[in-house]
Formats: structure tokens, C-alpha cells, sequence
């Protein structure tokens, strides 16, 4: 982990200037507040001509805007990370592919002997496999991009992926499909006020041949969460959830907005044991006890929350998709919830500070703010 220099006065009014490691400046600065430092500033080691100062700020704990204290730091460093630079580094993923087939192409170009069978076998195999890595590695890379984005709440860059994926497969005939392009528009439009134009955007949709109505209800229901309209959340998956009693998803997420949105435990947890004795996948498994844990907290059951919440937090790390980060980050926050009413809030600190900034991308203000003053007076 990378080492931040800071300077910060204690709390017996002492300045202290040191080197504190951390994995992000975000982290470093919340950790150095739960020391009970104030007036902390931050410094660049990369200028080594005159120790730049990176940030300066307050003490306040909540800074949830870009350009304005740790938060909002790393939540701008997050959506300075281009689509481009990203692509690039998935291209350079694969060099261990791509560098000996085209050395391969060059010793055969320069070569003085005639063509043989192995030099056309390599300017063969070269064209195939950038086939193969249009084919199955840029949808995919595209797609965990776009899911980054979401969780960072970066819509513009959302966009490009969207379109850069329709140009994807406009040439190469495979791709995402046009419909999540669709929804992922619409929680954009969503998330910047414009409901009403989200909803008109989806509604095609409603019908389609490869889209069940209550799969339509469950993808509408996030467009109305991006929006902030808990109650139409609600409502639509609850008419989902009626359309497919026996299925297993819609009850994870009706439970889940009801106690993420409502604090409704009675039916958060009727929900659940709809499904209770039912085998899952690991990954939902790993959902369903996440939002087991989250229904424990806000029950008044810290044991029982912690029990589940870690188990969830195994589950989870064996996944590497974007969306899991959105999954770790709300875990974290209710796992300090869990921890600081047990008295143990300090395990958690160092955690919940890594993924705090996401939280306040997400809009997860309530849920921070109850973290934030739950460790604070653990």
C-alpha cells in the first residue's frame, strides 16, 4: 500500500508531521480522523522539487462532493479513469498473446528466406485471436466498465461505454445486448432527475419476446431506486414478485428494499423465509445473506448480523465483477452498524473507510451517516 504524507495536529494540540500507510488518500484521512487529528494536510511525494500539498481540508467527516476532502477525491479519481485507458489496459492483459504473434509477423516480414507454412500460419493466427478478443474479451471488458461506472455514479462515462458497445456490434455482430443498454440509459436518465423520460425510454421494452413481464418489473424497479423513488421501487417489485412466486431473486430483492429503504424488518424478513430452505448459488447466497445481516441490524441483533454479514463477505470475495463492489461496500457499512453496537467498532474502521467514498457515490447518505456516528462513538 502507498504511503501518504500529512501533517495534523493531535489532540492535545501538538503538530505532527509523518507518513501513514493506507490504501487510499480517502482511507489515510480517515483514519488519521478517528486518531482524533485535525487540521490535516496532505503531500505529493511525486514533486520532488517542492512537496506539493494534495489536499487541505476541514475536519468534518462527511465531504461528499468531488474536489472537496477525501470522499470526493478518490470519488473524482474514479471517474477520471478513462474508457480508453481502461481498454488499453485489458489489451495489455493479453500481450503475453499478442507480443510473440506479432514478433512472430515481424521475424517473418524481415526474414530473407521465402515464406514457409509457419510464417503463414502466424499471420493466420494473428488476425484470429484479435477475432477472438473482439469476440469475447471487449464485450465483457466493456461491460465491467459500465458497471464500474454505475457504482461511481460517472453517467458520462456510462454513456461511452453504451456507445462504444453498440459500435461493437454493429461490426462484430455479438456484443451486449440491446436491451440492458436500454435499462443501463434509463438509470442514467434516472439518477439525473429525469424519471418521466427514463420510464418513456424502457417502455418498448414492456412485451418484448426475450424480456418476461416480471423481469421487466424487477429492471424497472432499479430505474425508479436510481430516481430515488423508493415507493415505485417497491411497488414494481412487489409486482414481480407476484408474477414469479417461485422464484428465488425476487424475493432477495423485495426483502432488500424493504429494509434498505424502509427499515422494514417484519417484512423484510417475511420475504426471506419465503426462500429460506431453498439451495442457492453461491452468489446469491452470498446476496441473500447480506441482506440477512442488514435485517439482523436493523433489528437490534449485532451477533446475528455479524454471523451473516461475514459469511456474505467470504461469498463475495470469491467474485471479481464490478457489481460486487457495490454488494462489499453496503456490507462493510452494515458490518461497522454490527461491530459498533458490540463495542468492536474498530475492526471495522479501516474497512468501512475503504469503501465509504463509493457509499456517498451511490447516494447511500442515510446509511453513512449512521456508520460514520456509529464508529465515531464506538
Amino acid at each position: 500500500m502507498p504511503d501518504y504524507l500529512f501533517r495534523a495536529t493531535d489532540a492535545s494540540g501538538n503538530v505532527v508531521e509523518d507518513r501513514l500507510e493506507a490504501a487510499t488518500l480517502g482511507q489515510a484521512r480517515y483514519m488519521l480522523e478517528l486518531r482524533g487529528f485535525s487540521a490535516i494536510e496532505f503531500y505529493s511525494p511525486e514533486n520532488v522539487d517542492d512537496i506539493q500539498r494534495a489536499s487541505l481540508s476541514g475536519t468534518g467527516i462527511d465531504p461528499a462532493l468531488p474536489g472537496d476532502g477525501t470522499a470526493g477525491i478518490e470519488i473524482a479519481a474514479h471517474q477520471r479513469k478513462g474508457v480508453a485507458a481502461q481498454l488499453l489496459w485489458a489489451l495489455g492483459q493479453h500481450a503475453f498473446i499478442f507480443g510473440p504473434l506479432l514478433l512472430w509477423n515481424w521475424l517473418s516480414w524481415r526474414g530473407d528466406r521465402p515464406f514457409g507454412w509457419g510464417d503463414w500460419l502466424g499471420f493466420v493466427a494473428t488476425p484470429l485471436y484479435a477475432v477472438v478478443f473482439g469476440l469475447m474479451v471487449l464485450p465483457l471488458t466493456i461491460f465491467t466498465i459500465m458497471l464500474e461506472a454505475a457504482v461511481w455514479s460517472d453517467w458520462p462515462k456510462q454513456r461511452r461505454c453504451i456507445r462504444l458497445a453498440r459500435l461493437l456490434r454493429t461490426v462484430m455482430r455479438t456484443g451486449i445486448p440491446e436491451n440492458e443498454l436500454l435499462f443501463r440509459e434509463a438509470n442514467a436518465r434516472a439518477a439525473e432527475g429525469d424519471l418521466a423520460g427514463a420510464l418513456a425510454h424502457v417502455a418498448p421494452l414492456r412485451g418484448h419476446p426475450d424480456l418476461a413481464e416480471y423481469l421487466y418489473l424487477g429492471r424497472l424497479s432499479s430505474v425508479y431506486e436510481y430516481a430515488g423513488d423508493f415507493t415505485g421501487q417497491l411497488r414494481c417489485v412487489e409486482e414481480a414478485v407476484a408474477l414469479n412466486p417461485d422464484g428465488t431473486d425476487g424475493w432477495i430483492d423485495l426483502a432488500a428494499v424493504r429494509i434498505r429503504q424502509f427499515r422494514d424488518v417484519a417484512g423484510a424478513r417475511a420475504a426471506l423465509e419465503r426462500i429460506a430452505d431453498r439451495e442457492f448459488p453461491e452468489m446469491v447466497r452470498a446476496v441473500y445473506l447480506l441482506t440477512q445481516g442488514a435485517v439482523a441490524v436493523e433489528a437490534a441483533e449485532p451477533a446475528a448480523a455479524e454471523k451473516a454479514l461475514v459469511e456474505s463477505q467470504q461469498l463475495l470475495a470469491k467474485f471479481g465483477l464490478a457489481l460486487i463492489q457495490a454488494f462489499e461496500a453496503e456490507l462493510q457499512a452494515y458490518l461497522a452498524l454490527a461491530r459498533a453496537a458490540q463495542g468492536r467498532g474498530a475492526e471495522s474502521r479501516a474497512d468501512y473507510a475503504r469503501v465509504r467514498p463509493m457509499l456517498l457515490a451511490g447516494k447511500r447518505h442515510t446509511l453513512v451517516a449512521r456508520a460514520d456516528a456509529a464508529l465515531a462513538a464506538a
